[in-house]
């Protein structure tokens, strides 16, 4: 009885343990992606450690989606925002888009993590900020985050002009909740990328 008791704890513990791997594997990249793109608003506008050198210097295109640059001059509704002020400012500009479709979720998710740490670190190393000072305010480029959509940007500015880079991803298609957890993607589903690279705007055109 004894040891018939101890092999339906064992047994017991090794369900426990793969439905806990299991879980830690489907949530972990989702989690990292948000922890890391929450933290874009804490983001301190000191000086960089490499100054922009041009609001030229752009990363090409990540090179694992196939990108169409749209037709004709966009307008990216609230790109920027002015911390002490509250004041958003639309921005005329060129963007691209890029569509992928996946039957796998962790495709998705794993496609949307190296997506943004290319541009995370592609802009860094060029002087890009995600938070700069002007005239004495903190702008930022336009950020919002949810369960099916993030936005991310980049803002530089010189000799009294500046410019905003935003990039963005949105997964479409089915998210179910089960026991409780956070809704989860089923696929096929569809992940579009969007990169808006602003014109170089007057700061007098702003404040």
């Amino acid at each position: 009885m004894q040891k018939t008791t101890s092999l339906i704890l064992i047994a017991v513990v090794i369900i426990l343990g793969i439905g806990i791997y299991t879980y830690l594997r489907n949530a972990a990249p989702y989690a990292d992606l948000r922890k890391t793109q929450a933290e874009l608003a804490l983001v301190s506008d000191s000086k960089p450690s490499i100054p922009l050198a041009s609001l030229d210097d752009i990363p090409t295109l990540y090179h694992k989606l196939n990108w169409t640059e749209l037709p004709n001059e966009q307008l990216q509704k609230q790109a920027f925002g002015v911390e002490d002020t509250y004041q958003t400012g639309d921005l005329r500009g060129k963007k691209w888009e890029a569509i992928q479709i996946s039957s796998d979720p962790e495709t998705i998710t794993l496609g949307n993590n190296e997506f943004y740490h290319y541009t995370l670190t592609q802009m860094e190393i060029r002087g890009w900020r995600q938070a700069i000072r002007i005239n004495g305010h903190r702008v930022f480029p336009l950020v919002a985050d949810g369960p099916n959509e993030s936005i991310w940007g980049y803002i530089g500015t010189l000799s009294d002009t500046f410019r905003v880079v935003v990039f963005s991803q949105k997964n479409d298609g089915t998210y179910t909740e089960t026991g409780g957890e956070p809704p989860q993607l089923t696929c096929p589903c569809t992940t579009t990328y969007g990169i808006f690279v602003s014109d170089i705007t007057p700061v007098k055109d702003i404040f």
